[in-house]
């Protein structure tokens, strides 16, 4: 018997915008105009006879059969993504992306490449900028290395790297303000944050600091540039050891202080459930986790 499918178009951009909870998103991912999704779905919408999402001003949310839609599309294009990686040489690892944010990109990955090379000599590596732990649903690529704990539904987590909080700043900065004695002489320099407040204010609560700070400063997105404005004797900025040791070591950076706070923060490599997870693929996440954890113990 013939089956009666929707427009494969219309269900593609649906089950885009369903899952982005955004027109703009899916078209972004699609690579067709927000016009483009639009029209899709009313003509899937038409097609049905019924409406699949309540549009509101900024967002867009699905009807209880748009919801009961989504889980069948979503669970269809999944099935169909894993198969065709399975009988295609997709997977068989001939090209590896990898979602990275550039300050780990750059401190962590790049000074491994070599050895990458070395042992996946016919793997051509591929790095995709992710600067946000949200912006991995929008992003296509066979492995993510990310910044957490974060809530990632739907992926399989391993840690790789975990990192303690280090304050620092430049010798002449420190030369010229002192190390800080108590949490409040930290506010005698300009802090510098990376996007928000929170890291410096769960660091200086854990140092005994009675009140946040709700103001001042200067907030970065690129802990790159983070780094480099503390050299260069703007501020003091809240990094993260290891992987601010050579700064420290070759004196470009002075810690401020030796504390080191309990909460648990780290690099993580993940990989969606939905991908699948092939011998050569589970030697490259074994190499992953080698090179996080070189001596493991147990």
């Amino acid at each position: 018997m013939r089956r009666k499918i929707p427009n494969l178009h219309a269900l593609r951009a649906f089950e885009a915008a369903a899952r982005l909870g955004s027109f703009k998103l899916a078209s972004q991912e699609l690579l067709v105009t927000p016009t483009a999704v639009s029209h899709h779905i009313r003509r899937l919408e038409d097609s049905l006879g019924l409406p699949l999402f309540i549009r509101g001003t900024r967002k867009v949310e699905l009807t209880e059969r748009g919801e009961t839609l989504m889980q069948t599309c979503s669970q269809a294009f999944d099935m169909i993504h894993k198969t065709t990686a399975e009988i295609t040489e997709q997977h068989d690892l001939s090209v590896l992306t990898i979602g990275v944010g550039p300050s780990f990109a750059s401190r962590w990955l790049t000074p491994r490449l070599s050895q990458f090379w070395l042992d996946f000599p016919n793997v051509e590596l591929r790095l995709t900028r992710v600067a946000a732990e949200d912006e991995i649903a929008q992003t296509q690529a066979d492995l993510f290395l990310m910044w957490g704990p974060q809530d990632w539904p739907d992926m399989d987590i391993y840690p790789i790297l975990p990192v303690h909080a280090v304050p620092v700043a430049s010798p002449d900065l420190v030369e010229k303000l002192g190390l800080p004695q108590t949490p409040e002489d930290f506010l005698n320099y300009n802090l510098l944050f990376h996007r928000n407040h929170s890291e410096w204010n769960l660091w200086l609560k854990s140092l005994g600091a009675k009140k946040p700070v709700t103001g001042g400063g200067i907030i970065m997105d690129d802990e790159n540039v983070l780094l480099r404005s503390a050299a260069e004797g703007q501020g003091a900025a809240l990094s993260w050891a290891p992987l601010i040791d050579e700064e420290i070591k070759n004196g470009r950076l002075i810690a401020l202080s030796s504390h080191r706070a309990d909460h648990i923060r780290g690099y993580y490599l993940i990989v969606n459930q939905n991908t699948p997870v092939t011998p050569k693929l589970q030697d490259v996440i074994d190499w992953f986790l080698q090179q996080g954890n070189p001596n493991p113990t147990g």
